[in-house]
């Protein structure tokens, strides 16, 4: 199962179509918050896709979620914007919320950097942002699972 992950668009919905339509053999499409109205607005064109989002810290008078978790192939995808557990700074508080809801993967955003982190078993992504990274090219992180490989890459744009 392939699963385009991105976070912090904050309203650039152009850039987040075009990611999502050159990427459209994916099967999941995930939002890591700031942004999430446009993505939800995409989704509608979609209805065969799977499109999940969280809402961020810039997701204003949404009635989005803060975390969600997912199940696919028997792995547990915890998505989360990361603004609460401190993201923008250390991974520490997405650990404390991966051990308490025995996370295979964590997907968060908030920091507009792109990272891969694996501690204690667990997949951290951060995906960056396509349209206002921060010390970074603008990304997008792309997740393979099959089986029990998980293959995680961020991808440039």
């Amino acid at each position: 199962m392939k699963i385009l992950a991105m976070s912090d668009t904050h309203g650039d919905f152009f850039t987040m179509q075009d990611i999502i339509q050159n990427n459209f053999d994916c099967k999941m499409f995930l939002h890591a918050g700031d942004g999430c109205r446009d993505f939800e607005d995409i989704s509608f064109s979609h209805p065969t896709k799977q499109f999940i989002w969280v809402r961020g810290n810039c997701d204003y008078d949404l009635l989005s979620t803060d975390m969600r978790i997912l199940i696919e192939q028997g792995k547990k995808i915890l998505l989360v914007h990361g603004h609460v557990q401190g993201a923008k700074h250390s991974i520490e508080g997405l650990k404390r919320l991966a051990a308490e809801n025995q996370a295979d993967i964590v997907v968060y955003g908030h920091s507009h950097k792109s990272k891969i982190d694996i501690e204690n078993g667990v997949l951290f992504v951060n995906p960056g942002s396509p349209v206002r990274p921060r010390g970074c090219e603008p990304s997008f992180a792309i997740i393979e699972i099959n089986g029990d490989k998980i293959d995680c890459k961020i991808v440039t744009l």
